[in-house]
């Protein structure tokens, strides 16, 4: 999957808000919301769970080798990063 088609089916649904830092050539792998099961080339979904916050993650999950966070607030690590809407 690239960052055009991800960007892409975002708007769609309307839950683009906007980037940063982002690199169009990149491709990945994978998309994951369990930073667990996070690996290289991959994409981290920060969610605001019912019991834990997913963005409290996104540091690990870039150590494990993720290319791209998709979060509701853009969060200081040196990652390239999609801002969604909520609501």
């Amino acid at each position: 999957m690239n960052l055009t088609k991800i960007i892409g089916t975002l708007k769609k649904y309307e839950l683009y808000k906007n980037e940063q830092n982002l690199d169009a050539q990149t491709t990945f792998k994978n998309l994951e919301t369990n930073s667990r099961l996070a690996s290289e080339n991959s994409v981290f979904v920060c969610i605001d769970g019912f019991e834990t916050d997913g963005h409290l993650f996104a540091e690990k999950a870039v150590e494990k080798g993720v290319k791209l966070l998709i979060v509701t607030r853009f969060l200081q690590i040196t990652c390239p990063q999609i801002l969604v809407k909520t609501s």
